[in-house]
C-alpha cells in the first residue's frame, strides 16, 4: 500500500499518521508471509476444497436423482391406481348392464387413486342410471298399452274381428235383399 493510497482512504490524517499506519500495515504484512502457508500446502488445501466441492455436488445430485426417481415411482403408482380403479368403475357399470356410450364420457371424473371412493362413486351412478332406465321403460310400457289397441276378437269389440263384421253387414244386406226380393214377389204372385 502506498501513501496515495492511505491519502484517498484518510483524507484528514497527517503524515506521521500516515508514516505510522504504512509501518503497522507494511510489519503485519511482513509477518504474515513469514508465518504463512507454503505454495505447496495451498495448493494441497485448496485441491482438498475442491475435491470436496465435487463431493457435496455430486452427493446433491445423487440426493436430487433419488428424488427424481422417488417422484417418477409415485407418479407411476398412482396412475396405475387409477387404471386399476377405472377397470373396477367399468365392471360395475357393465354389471348394471350400461354400456361403454352411456358412461363413456364421464368415467374419467369419478375415477381416483382411491379404489373405495371410485367403486361407490361407480355404484352410486350405476343405481341412478339403472333405476331412470326403468323407470323410461316403465313409462313407455305404460304409454304403449294406453294407445296399443285391443286385439280383435277379444271382448272389447262386441267379440267380432273385422272379416267377421264385414261377413255379418253382408250377410244382413243380402237378407234384406232377399226380403225385398221377395216381397216384391208377393206383390206380383
Amino acid at each position: 500500500m502506498t501513501r496515495e493510497d492511505v491519502k484517498g482512504i484518510f483524507p484528514n490524517a497527517t503524515d506521521e499518521e500516515i508514516t505510522a499506519f504504512l509501518n503497522k500495515h507494511n510489519g503485519e504484512v511482513t509477518a504474515a508471509k513469514s508465518s504463512g502457508v507454503k505454495a505447496d500446502e495451498l495448493a494441497t488445501l485448496r485441491d482438498k476444497a475442491k475435491k470436496y466441492d465435487d463431493y457435496e455436488a455430486e452427493k446433491l445430485t445423487a440426493e436430487q436423482k433419488l428424488k427424481k426417481l422417488t417422484d417418477e415411482a409415485e407418479a407411476a403408482k398412482i396412475t396405475n391406481l387409477k387404471m386399476l380403479n377405472k377397470t373396477k368403475a367399468v365392471a360395475e357399470f357393465v354389471n348394471c348392464g350400461l354400456k361403454e356410450d352411456d358412461y363413456k364420457g364421464f368415467i374419467d371424473s369419478i375415477v381416483s387413486d382411491d379404489e373405495e371412493t371410485t367403486v361407490n362413486s361407480a355404484k352410486s351412478i350405476a343405481a341412478m342410471l339403472t333405476s331412470q332406465k326403468k323407470a323410461v321403460e316403465d313409462k313407455l310400457k305404460e304409454d304403449g298399452l294406453k294407445n296399443t289397441p285391443k286385439p280383435q276378437g277379444a271382448g272389447g269389440n262386441d267379440g267380432l274381428t273385422s272379416a267377421e263384421k264385414i261377413a255379418e253387414k253382408l250377410a244382413t244386406d243380402r237378407a234384406n235383399i232377399a226380403k225385398t226380393a221377395a216381397e216384391g214377389l208377393k206383390k206380383y204372385i
